[in-house]
């Protein structure tokens, strides 16, 4: 029940006017239980109560669920898709990769054995959890090239031998 008041406070002011009023009562109405961190929410504001809900719950939920990968994906990064999947060598090129979670200044690389080569002209559009890069790029190999995307702060996720070089 907690989820809900949080939803609710952060959208309805006349919730949160009440809340201000009358906390224990909205407490009752959204059945926040005794073991939930009723006490301390009497004693703030509304905006940090929201707060200790919301860790909280992270807390509660980070016991119930081992990873939070389903409710908070935190820096997970995923590469679902490279297209085209092939290209010719010594000739530019201009890919897209979609996925999950890429950052605004996030990189690419093209490796293939001992060869990386850094993606050029990234640019990351990103809706929900859902990502699209678009990068250029020139290969003097031929060969089969991992594609990885880098995030800053070094998360990164890499799709083996996505891209043939010939």
């Amino acid at each position: 029940m907690l989820f809900h008041l949080i939803a609710d406070l952060s959208r309805e002011a006349t919730l949160r006017e009440r809340f201000d009023c009358e906390p224990e009562a909205v407490l009752d109405d959204y059945e926040v239980l005794e073991h939930e961190p009723r006490a301390a929410m009497l004693n703030r504001d509304v905006a940090e109560v929201q707060r200790l809900m919301v860790d909280e719950q992270l807390d509660v939920l980070g016991k119930l669920i081992p990873s939070r990968r389903f409710m908070w994906p935190g820096n997970e990064i995923d590469v679902q898709e490279v297209a085209p999947s092939t290209c010719r060598r010594d000739e530019p090129v201009e890919l897209t990769i979609r996925g999950e979670l890429f950052d605004p200044s996030a990189a690419v690389e093209f490796i293939c054995e001992d060869e990386t080569v850094q993606g050029q002209d990234v640019t990351v559009e990103s809706h929900g959890l859902s990502s699209t890069i678009v990068v250029r790029g020139r290969f003097s190999r031929s060969g089969r090239y991992d594609v990885r995307v880098v995030n800053p702060g070094g998360q990164h996720a890499t799709v083996a031998h996505a891209l043939s070089v010939g």
